[in-house]
């Protein structure tokens, strides 16, 4: 016996956005309203189709206090779904320290390598904080993550 199933994205909500999404603030901003002030981390993901447009909004992971795991997979599922041509991530810090830790760093570049692979865009990922409007961009902060390449860590395709 075998499940014919049918996948879908449902629309839960709208969210209302002011212009564009085309900076880190803008990014940022959206992030900040959606999970800045939860009292657990969460990671939220933000997906654009080929003219940069934002499609849809998802909240992939709600973690604990201090994290909020995932993994590539998670994220990648929503965006191929959504037939996404790039994404954008963020999670909050309910501490108000929006400095990325090593495992942010990480997972950062693991989901960098696996957009590659999929020729998904990974635009940045935002940390924001309940307490301001201070941000985190992992572009504007360390480039170079989403530099690295497959062949850079020894994959050759």
């Amino acid at each position: 016996m075998l499940n014919k199933v049918v996948l879908r994205i449902e629309v839960k909500e709208e969210i209302r956005l002011e212009g564009n999404i085309n900076s880190s603030e803008k990014l940022a901003k959206v992030f900040k309203n959606e999970i800045g002030n939860n009292d657990r981390e969460t990671l939220a993901l933000i997906c654009f189709n080929s003219s940069n447009q934002p499609m849809n909004y998802h909240e992939v992971s709600v973690g604990t206090l201090n994290t909020a795991p995932f993994h590539p997979r998670e994220i990648l599922k929503i965006a191929i779904m959504s037939n996404a041509a790039a994404i954008a991530i963020s999670h909050n810090h309910p501490s108000g320290n929006v400095y990325a830790s090593s495992p942010d760093l990480l997972m950062t570049q693991q989901l960098s390598l696996c957009c590659e692979l999929m020729e998904i865009k990974f635009l940045d990922h935002i940390i924001v904080n309940p307490i301001d409007d201070a941000f985190f961009s992992f572009q504007e902060e360390v480039p170079n993550l989403f530099e690295t390449t497959m062949e850079d860590v020894g994959i050759k395709l």
